[in-house]
């Protein structure tokens, strides 16, 4: 886990870590690196798979890549512990296949783990970007040696991460689509349609805004608002029932995730209606859906739920 002491906030600007990001991280970490879960998980499948499988230079690019997506970054401590569970896992690799001394071992993984932050809070972008310096982890767009690969790139466990955290609303940035250019006959002429489709995430992490607010405090970046109280409000006013946010994405959960194992972890409280929420979930055609963590904060239940897309 990331160390609270190593975390960068400043609590009268950025969501200070709380119960409920320790409840996110630690559902990370038993949901996507657990042992135990690794048969459901799409992406520890194709990484387990790097050890028996050839590449062929002609696969597409988003087939290399593991993208894992944390919406309202914050402080960075819940992507940050992601990011360095990936570490240690390549590490482990790295130790098991060098006892193994087999040639199937000298082959180079070409696959790369993308870990997104975005936040509609241009100080929580900062002080995210901080805490990733702070563990010792790269972070797109820093002066240093880009190219230093985390791992011994003659070794075959050179899996290579890149972490890029930027503002944004929500999944709306471009860097969550590719385009394509469709070209079309009309009468005589031809007409090229650009076209934005979404890139498939294995890994979707929410720890939304959910107290019950009146509708009118919740942040609305379209202001480009520069008050600082503004955006810390970003992180914890959710309006009506405090879904109003979440409720943005939650009916659309399904065509974001990866086929076969691209999983959504939620943070939600018990006046969010879960019941329902789970229900909304449940209902896009090939997902399951479960509590994964709980506990109790202030009183108040907070649950982490768990789709995962089949």
């Amino acid at each position: 886990m990331a160390r609270i002491r190593d975390t960068s906030y400043d609590k009268s600007v950025v969501y200070e870590p709380s119960e409920d990001s320790f409840l996110l991280a630690d559902a990370v970490a038993e949901e996507i690196w657990s042992r135990e879960k690794r048969k459901e998980s799409n992406a520890l499948r194709r990484l387990d798979d790097d050890d028996e499988n050839d590449f062929d230079d002609e696969n597409d690019e988003e087939e290399e890549e593991f993208v894992s997506v944390e919406i309202g970054v914050g402080s960075g401590y819940v992507l940050c512990s992601h990011a360095m569970r990936f570490c240690e896992e390549m590490k482990e690799r790295l130790q098991r296949k060098q006892r193994e001394d087999d040639s199937k071992t000298k082959k180079k993984c070409r696959r790369v783990w993308r870990f997104l932050g975005v936040d509609v809070n241009e100080k929580a972008v900062e002080h995210a970007k901080e805490t990733m310096r702070r563990h010792g982890l790269r972070v797109v767009g820093d002066d240093e040696e880009e190219e230093k690969e985390d791992f011994d790139e003659d070794d075959s466990s050179s899996s290579r991460y890149s972490i890029e955290i930027f503002r944004g609303d929500m999944l709306e940035d471009d860097r969550f689509y590719r385009r394509r250019i469709n070209a079309k006959k009309k009468k005589t002429e031809e007409v090229k349609e650009e076209e934005r489709k979404k890139k498939p995430i294995d890994v979707l992490l929410f720890n939304p805004p959910y107290v019950v607010t009146p509708s009118e405090e919740i942040y609305d970046p379209s202001t480009k608002s520069s008050s600082l109280s503004s955006s810390l409000t970003a992180a914890w006013a959710g309006g009506v029932r405090g879904r109003e946010v979440v409720d943005r994405i939650l009916y659309d959960i399904k065509s974001w995730l990866r086929p076969n194992g691209g999983t959504f972890l939620v943070v939600a409280y018990a006046q969010n209606d879960i019941e329902e929420m789970m229900e909304i979930l449940s209902n896009q055609d090939g997902m399951r859906v479960e509590r994964a963590k709980w506990t109790k904060a202030d009183e108040e239940s907070l649950v982490v739920l768990k789709a995962v897309r089949l």
